[in-house]
């Protein structure tokens, strides 16, 4: 369910009604105890029902929802999924309008990612997430960043950016 969801999320096509049931009918699913990445893909997926709805209160709740994810995610037990889960709060506020606060939460996963090569993590996220990481850091968040670090990052964006253009 959640791959459908993305696959409709990036490509702009209509979700198949049954999957959009089963998805928005189901409760929302508590982030804790084993069921931690059965409810965390559900969540996800509902997440961004949200953002393909986009109406502005669709949009507030997936910030909220995703905000409440990514506070659930431990760091250290974790950090791939704190990393998506910051990627995708990020994209929530850049859609809902909160440009300067989506750059603020984007600069260290995209610190991350281009420390360590993480390319593909940003691509799966399609083109709404690599046109705000390169307004990121284009953004004043980077330039008062260490300048190699800063420079890094730039070229790590601008490269995946240039990537996914051709």
């Amino acid at each position: 369910l959640n791959e459908s969801v993305r696959i409709a999320a990036l490509s702009g096509e209509p979700i198949d009604e049954s999957v959009a049931r089963r998805i928005t009918s189901a409760d929302s699913l508590q982030l804790d105890g084993i069921g931690d990445v059965a409810a965390e893909l559900m969540e996800d997926a509902q997440i961004r029902l949200l953002l393909i709805n986009g109406t502005p209160s669709a949009l507030e709740t997936a910030c909220r929802r995703a905000g409440a994810r990514l506070e659930h995610v431990d760091q250290a037990k974790r950090p791939r999924a704190r990393l998506h889960a910051m990627l995708q709060f990020a994209l929530c506020l850049g859609e809902a309008g909160n440009s300067d606060y989506a750059h603020r939460v984007l600069s260290s996963p995209l610190k991350t990612c281009a420390a360590l090569e993480l390319s593909q993590v940003l691509l799966d996220e399609g083109p709404r997430m690599l046109r705000l990481a390169q307004d990121a850091v284009d953004a004043k968040e980077f330039s008062s960043a260490d300048p190699t670090t800063a420079a890094n990052v730039r070229d790590f964006v601008s490269n995946l950016v240039e990537k996914s253009s051709v």
